[in-house]
């Protein structure tokens, strides 16, 4: 089975002000890929993430000089999940996975149906329904992480980078 492009990135070149960490990048990003990316501290591996999702309302954009990915079917929705998000106590894991929809709801802040739905698979989907009605406060580390990862499936996601993700 042919595994079709999502995105690809070519000859990226990332750094802070006059330090170049990285140069030269290129890679194709694939339906079903889980690429690793590895290296020392300080190598640039969270600055390429924040790089490749710092695009206009997170999206990869079709080819274009300007747009650092190339895309040439659709816009694909880029998520990264940080390593450390604060757990704010007041949130069950339902609601803070709903708030990351908002984009997605009405004006009264209500999902359609078919939202609702992916939100309620996601959350089966990761294992997370016993803990639907929690307090985010409360959660392990790993739970709470993967929360994160549900956010990521409701809205949607073509590619989800996540940093540092076996810390948990």
């Amino acid at each position: 089975m042919e595994n079709k492009t999502l995105a690809s990135v070519r000859n990226l070149t990332i750094g802070y002000e006059d330090k170049v960490l990285c140069s030269g990048i290129s890679f194709d990003i694939c339906k079903g890929d889980c690429i690793m990316l590895c290296g020392a501290n300080g190598s640039g591996k969270t600055t390429l993430m924040k790089a490749l999702c710092n695009i206009p309302n997170g999206k990869l954009f079709n080819h274009s000089s300007d747009k650092l990915f190339e895309n040439p079917d659709r816009e694909i929705e880029c998520i990264m999940i940080p390593s450390r998000i604060p757990k704010v106590a007041g949130f069950t894991l339902r609601e803070f996975i709903r708030i990351s929809c908002f984009s997605k709801s009405d004006l009264y802040g209500k999902l359609s149906p078919a939202e609702e739905a992916a939100l309620d698979k996601a959350i089966a989907t990761l294992r997370l329904t016993h803990l639907a009605d929690r307090d985010i406060s409360t959660l392990s580390d790993g739970e709470f992480q993967k929360a994160c990862i549900a956010a990521s499936l409701v809205q949607h996601a073509g590619v989800i980078l996540l940093d540092e993700p076996t810390a948990f």
